[in-house]
């Protein structure tokens, strides 16, 4: 009895990661920073600690994240993000049964990494996993050469956690072989090199080689029935109940659970048992791995033999049996199961049962051991006769119809290279399509781009014009404007002198304010806020008895190409000028609204404005910031204030 709950102990204790549905804390705070990340890098990031949680991930749900994270990485095949995710890839494939698939991905790896100078951790992950794949295949050797190789490059690098993550998985191996004592020996020099420096980095690791300990106890009282080690193995079956529930790693819980209860049925402390198997057994259908599932049952079934509860073993059982088949499980579980139901209806004093479980058992035994057995012999006997007798009549018939297959064979092969070139032809001719395609879009791109590059220097080119030539003129002539002297001050002369001048500055207003955006590539809100705060400054002489003001409500400063940030500051100018010369107010606010989108409105406490319907009836100052909003792609409305005055909203139709 207490073999074969070991047996069972060690089947559960195979599935070397956590099958969870996010049930833990960390878990759900991870997925919901995936969630939250906006930026790929941000995604890319929280994606990878999301993968890391991969004892507390089902295998399903890994290899989605996983994805996810190579998706969105670069395409380098020597990016750091890209190696990872195939590491978790891998390691879903191993934990959904895909072995040779994961060795696949895991030896590819290692000889690149190995020839490469890609960060070392990542060689490691590979190294640890190719162990991992080693142990769940039965290859003990294997294994634990890996882990020894894994112990070397660790104590290398001086890398602790990998040190500890070697010596798990060398004891492991050990402790499977029946070798106790020496896992003891690979677990407490493990212990030693954390003790110096024991901190929440290596919780999770030494919860791990606690586990390995409980079982290694659990096996010596097995062995002799001597107190201490069922004390030991106690103490440290509590010591992974504790580390399971400080890291939350749901399978380490689990198992300190099981590993306890046991101990404690053979200290005769049943009623603790008890209860500590069924929380064991709890937190295994929370992880919701049906076949670890399985293997509890068996063992708090043979626990309910052993306690004179045969009703909850018999129950229990079924249960068991009915999800191994649905699940098409191992035959091995289905053993363990038929075995813990034939003791409970022996238990119960059901022998009817009893021989029927028994038989059910060795009908398993027997499929298991088919190819050793004597009737499996005789029947392989009688089918090498009678298949004897059948190649002698098959070969009457080859010699009958050789000619005929030398015919038919030429005549597929002909066929077949037919087919084969028609294929190659076609995969040729596509290749070639695209080839053209990804020209043709190619010389597509370069020439939009050279247009923009074009359209980008000849903007600059007259900015560059118009301030050197242009501004040049218009400067000199406003500054010779002030030596000619106004002989006849009350002349008409004077006066169109004056009007001179003021033409003049205002030229190199306009050149300034147009040299402004021209040389610039995109300007922000705070940019044209400022330009029209100089715009306002410049006027309010003319205009001392109108207060005029700049409201700013920038929280997100957005940006804006030239050709539109010259048109906004435009369309603010003229609104302001109308305001000044017909509102006949007394006060100007000019407010720039940003957060979620952008507005901008022109407000004076003037006689409002009444509304156009016609464009004929309205002046070019109007028709000309409406066709400005229009080639912008913004909305322009003039609204009559409630409180009277009017209120020009600029908006655009899409942010």
């Amino acid at each position: 009895m207490k073999k074969l709950i070991s047996i069972v102990f060690f089947l559960a204790f195979s599935c070397l990661s956590l099958y969870s549905s996010g049930q833990t804390a960390i878990v759900d705070s991870l997925k919901n920073n995936v969630q939250m990340a906006v930026s790929p890098a941000q995604k890319s990031y929280a994606l990878l600690k999301l993968c890391e949680q991969k004892y507390s991930l089902p295998a399903d749900s890994l290899h989605l994240y996983a994805t996810q994270l190579k998706n969105i990485s670069n395409a380098n095949a020597d990016n750091l993000n890209i190696i990872l995710a195939d590491f978790y890839i891998a390691y879903s494939l191993m934990l959904n049964g895909n072995e040779d698939s994961s060795m696949k991905v895991v030896d590819y790896y290692l000889d690149k990494l190995s020839k490469g100078t890609v960060n070392k951790d990542a060689y490691m992950l590979f190294l640890q996993l190719k162990g991992t794949l080693y142990y769940r295949t039965n290859k003990s050797k294997e294994t634990i050469k890996t882990f020894y190789d894994l112990l070397s490059e660790a104590q290398q690098r001086r890398d602790t956690f990998s040190m500890l993550i070697a010596k798990r998985g060398i004891s492991l191996a050990y402790i499977v072989n029946g070798q106790d004592l020496e896992g003891l020996k690979i677990f407490y020099n493990a212990k030693e090199l954390i003790a110096p420096e024991f901190n929440k980095k290596y919780d999770e690791a030494y919860g791990l080689l606690s586990v390995n300990a409980a079982i290694s106890f659990l096996h010596l009282h097995q062995a002799t029935s001597l107190p201490s080690y069922a004390d030991s193995c106690e103490y440290y079956g509590k010591q992974a109940i504790y580390y399971g529930e400080k890291t939350e790693n749901l399978f380490v819980l689990c198992q300190g659970y099981v590993v306890r209860g046991l101990i404690l049925s053979y200290k005769k402390e049943m009623e603790a048992a008890e209860k500590s198997l069924q929380k064991g057994l709890a937190f295994r259908q929370l992880i919701g791995d049906t076949l670890y599932i399985i293997s509890d049952m068996s063992v708090l079934a043979s626990f309910y033999a052993n306690t004179k509860q045969p009703e909850k073993g018999i129950a229990l059982c079924r249960k068991g049996i009915e999800l191994a088949q649905k699940r098409k499980i191992s035959p091995a579980l289905l053993l363990l199961l038929y075995n813990a139901l034939a003791e409970n209806y022996k238990v119960k004093g059901n022998y009817k049962e009893y021989a029927e479980a028994l038989r059910l058992q060795m009908s398993v035994k027997d499929s298991l051991s088919k190819k050793n057995s004597g009737d499996e012999l005789k029947n392989l006997e009688a089918k090498y006769d009678l298949q004897k007798q059948e190649n002698t009549i098959i070969q009457q018939k080859l010699n009958i119809t050789r000619k005929n297959l030398w015919l038919y064979g030429s005549l597929l092969f002909t066929l077949m290279a037919i087919a084969i070139s028609w294929v190659l032809f076609k995969n040729y001719r596509r290749k070639q399509n695209r080839k053209m395609k990804l020209a043709v879009e190619e010389e597509k791109r370069i020439a939009v781009q050279s247009v923009i590059d074009a359209e980008e220097h000849e903007r600059k080119r007259i900015a560059a014009d118009l301030h050197d030539n242009l501004g040049v003129y218009a400067a000199s002539l406003s500054s010779n404007l002030g030596y000619l002297p106004l002989v006849y001050k009350d002349s008409g002369a004077a006066d169109a002198l004056q009007e001179l001048k003021n033409n003049s500055n205002a030229i190199i207003s306009e050149l300034n304010d147009t040299i402004w955006v021209l040389k610039k590539d995109e300007l922000s809100l705070t940019n044209i806020s400022d330009r029209i705060k100089v715009f306002i400054s410049r006027i309010s002489k003319s205009y001392p008895e109108i207060n005029i003001e700049v409201d700013e409500k920038i929280k997100t400063d957005y940006k804006l190409p030239s050709s539109q940030a010259f048109h906004l500051y435009r369309i603010v100018q003229e609104a302001v000028n109308n305001s000044l010369k017909h509102s006949k107010g007394k006060n100007i606010t000019v407010t720039i609204d940003a957060d979620t989108n952008w507005s901008i409105f022109i407000k004076d406490d003037g006689v409002g404005i009444r509304t156009y319907k016609e464009p004929s009836t309205e002046g070019n100052g109007l028709l000309n910031m409406k066709e400005r909003s229009k080639e912008a792609g913004w909305d322009i409305k003039w609204v009559n204030s409630t409180n009277g005055g009017t209120i020009v909203a600029i908006s655009p139709t899409t942010n």
